[in-house]
């Protein structure tokens, strides 16, 4: 936000239309994820935020993004931190030691004009 740089995601037309995840590595413990972010799509889309539950194998969503307003001149970033209450089913053993991944899914068609923005994904203990 402050320093003017951010990710963008581009929509794809296809299902699913967002399948991006982050990968966080040599993590030991953390209770929050830091996310701001914005996504510009339309209101019957929305966009998940996963953490993949090692234990289980399967993404679980936390948060969900809605469209909002978002221009890149005012930077209007929300915010969208959670807490994970047990992250040791969220950080990854054996060969995945100390893995965390945060994952964006758009589960329906996408729009390729549509973006998701992210200022900032951090986990924070």
């Amino acid at each position: 936000g402050m320093d003017g740089t951010y990710m963008t995601i581009v929509e794809a037309s296809g299902v699913p239309g967002i399948n991006a995840y982050v990968e966080f590595t040599s993590v030991n413990a953390f209770e929050r994820v830091r996310l701001l972010g914005a996504y510009v799509g339309t209101t019957s889309h929305q966009v998940m935020v996963q953490v993949y539950d090692w234990s289980n194998s399967v993404w679980r969503t936390f948060d969900v993004i809605e469209t909002n307003a978002f221009n890149t001149t005012d930077l209007q970033f929300q915010n969208h931190d959670f807490t994970v209450y047990d992250d040791t089913n969220y950080i990854g053993t054996a060969g995945n030691l100390g893995k965390v991944r945060v994952r964006f899914y758009h589960p329906v068609s996408g729009n390729a004009t549509h973006r998701l923005y992210i200022d900032e994904l951090s986990l924070r203990q």
